[in-house]
């Protein structure tokens, strides 16, 4: 087994954020985080993801990619939404 082989990626990308908020690796792993609840269907937890790196980055080269997943992500709901009504 590998040392790491339990750890979930989320919880290795939030502990960069957290523990390197300098970094500027940490503005692309945050946006990562966004991207793979998104990926897992965890559409809230996504959405919430790329508003904080928004908020908090403003200034981030990751913020246009942020802003385009939450429009795919309410496109995709609005989508859902009235084809099941």
């Amino acid at each position: 087994p590998y040392p790491y082989e339990s750890l979930q990626p989320v919880d290795v990308l939030r502990a960069l954020v957290r523990d390197f908020p300098d970094d500027p690796v940490r503005e692309q792993a945050q946006f990562t985080i966004g991207q793979y609840l998104e990926q897992e269907g965890q559409f809230a937890a996504a959405v919430a993801e790329f508003n904080r790196l928004i908020e908090e980055r403003p200034a981030s080269k990751w913020v246009e990619d942020a802003k385009a997943r939450l429009q795919d992500i309410t496109r995709r709901q609005v989508g859902l939404n009235t084809s099941q009504s």
